[in-house]
């Protein structure tokens, strides 16, 4: 593969969908702790298996899922869920987030296990990747020296927020 591909995109998300678990999930995990369904663990694997660091490009989701808890008060990662959160399979723009967030005066957790953010409001579960998270991703590809970054989908974001803490 190395002689026969300028670059490879890692699509680095997806991982989870309350539409395939019954609990919230990191779809975007850049680490799992609990699992190797992670970025991390995938570019490592690509490595190690003789694709040069500078042909892995990262893929960088504007974007997040929403799931509805089991129970509101049990409402970290790994939490029971019933299903997704919209009709459109719990999926939400980046945009979307910030302004759910926003209107419904949610308070917006991190997690630095899985470097990954959600909130919850009632029921509703989402988790997604912020400024802050971008930043932390586009310098894992820095430090591991990946080809670069890609985004999924520029038209997801917020006022070129996460364009833009990306290219810092």
């Amino acid at each position: 593969m190395e002689q026969y591909l300028d670059w490879a995109n890692v699509m680095a998300y997806n991982f989870y969908s309350p539409q395939w678990y019954k609990f919230t999930a990191a779809h975007a995990a850049l680490y799992d702790p609990t699992s190797t369904v992670n970025t991390d663990f995938g570019i490592r694997a690509w490595i190690s298996r003789g694709l040069s660091s500078n042909k892995v490009v990262l893929s960088l989701p504007f974007y997040g899922y929403a799931w509805t808890l089991a129970n509101a008060q049990d409402n970290g990662i790994g939490a029971p869920a019933t299903g997704p959160a919209s009709p459109d399979g719990g999926v939400m723009s980046y945009k979307k987030i910030r302004d759910y967030v926003l209107r419904n005066g949610a308070n917006v957790m991190y997690n630095a296990a899985y470097v990954v953010n959600y909130c919850t409001v009632g029921s509703t579960w989402i988790g997604f990747d912020d400024v802050d998270v971008v930043r932390i991703k586009v310098a894992y590809a820095k430090e591991k020296k990946l080809l670069g970054y890609i985004a999924w989908e520029v038209s997801n974001d917020d006022n070129w927020m996460l364009s833009q803490a990306a290219g810092k």
